[in-house]
């Protein structure tokens, strides 16, 4: 798991709202890359799904990338508390810039809704669970 991936969770989860809904931190119900099969709802699942590579010439091989893709998921049994969910992580992450973590300064954080063909995947498809999907883009300083 990146650092860039843990300061996320750890900067979701230190929301007041976020926090209201999912679960006190440090890590409430967010989780990466997994869910546990025991779980409550509503929660916060989240993956990186990207990278964003600076590609110009003057780039030395090896470079870092210069940004990372993040799939998040708002997941609850109850369609208004998947919403509420959403709209609490989009307002926490959209075009944020500051300190994410106690060491992690960010230029931006950008988050937007996921296109209509994103196929969730941090629930099971049979129990009928709604989802709320974004996409965030988090470029680091």
């Amino acid at each position: 798991m990146s650092q860039v991936a843990k300061d996320l969770r750890t900067f979701l989860g230190a929301d007041a709202t976020i926090a209201t809904l999912v679960g006190a931190a440090p890590n409430g119900r967010i989780h990466q890359n997994h869910v546990p099969q025991d779980k409550a709802f509503p929660f916060v699942w989240y993956a990186q799904s990207g990278l964003l590579d600076g590609d110009v010439l003057a780039e030395a091989a090896g470079s870092a990338p210069y940004g990372r893709e993040f799939d998040v998921e708002c997941v609850s049994d109850d369609v208004d508390k998947a919403v509420d969910l959403a709209e609490a992580v989009r307002n926490r992450l959209r075009n944020f810039r500051g300190v994410i973590a106690s060491t992690r300064e960010v230029q931006a954080i950008f988050c937007d809704e996921h296109s209509e063909d994103y196929v969730p995947r941090g629930n099971e498809g049979d129990i009928g669970l709604h989802v709320e999907s974004l996409r965030a883009t988090v470029i680091p300083r």
